[in-house]
């Protein structure tokens, strides 16, 4: 009846509100956008509740759960993958504990999932796993902010280091570079080109 058909709407916009954490994860991680995001918000949500509608097994809650509990692990571990893996290209030190959260509320998802499917081996009630999966959202938005702030101290950072339009090590930066104390065999060399700022 009626109260299905509301049941499995609920599971549609929980899965929309994952996937659209997926792809804030993705933009915020990379800072990039790419068509291929919006489509898993299309076709996700989409797919799996009409899967079940016309299945028929949508009026079961149990089936409903783990699909719905399945496919939210699978959206959060895939972010957890793209905020670690974006490491290579822009190593902040906030990315693993992000990525560790972030992995974190997926691998509670997944527990909600084995404890449905094996009663009898459940490491932690849908309650508990509920709650702290809130915390873990709620350290993720704290991660998220720090690495903003990360993001953000590493460009003026940047900027205060480099040339802004060649992009090499500016005088600042070489002397931040130089040891203390000079050591036996250490020699600095400066050259002088007339006219550069023609040039520049």
């Amino acid at each position: 009846g009626l109260d299905y058909v509301l049941a499995l709407a609920g599971n549609f916009a929980g899965l929309v509100g994952y996937s659209l954490f997926w792809i804030g994860m993705c933009r915020i991680s990379t800072q990039a956008r790419k068509r291929r995001e919006w489509l898993v918000l299309l076709l996700l949500p989409v797919s799996v509740c009409a899967g079940l509608f016309f299945s028929g097994l949508y009026v079961s809650m149990q089936v409903r759960t783990c699909v719905f509990q399945i496919t939210a692990a699978s959206l959060l571990f895939a972010a957890a993958y793209t905020v670690y893996t974006d490491r290579l290209i822009e190593p902040l030190p906030v990315r693993k504990a992000l990525a560790g959260t972030i992995a974190f509320a997926a691998f509670l998802s997944a527990l909600v999932f084995v404890g449905i499917l094996f009663p009898d081996i459940t490491f932690v009630s849908a309650r508990n796993a509920f709650f702290v999966s809130i915390v873990c959202h709620f350290a993720i938005a704290v991660f998220v902010l720090a690495l903003v702030k990360e993001r953000a101290e590493e460009g003026l950072r940047r900027l205060a280091d480099l040339d802004v339009l060649t992009g090499v090590p500016n005088r600042r930066s070489f002397s931040l570079r130089l040891p203390e104390q000079m050591r036996q065999g250490d020699a600095i060399v400066m050259i002088d080109i007339d006219h550069f700022k023609r040039i520049n």
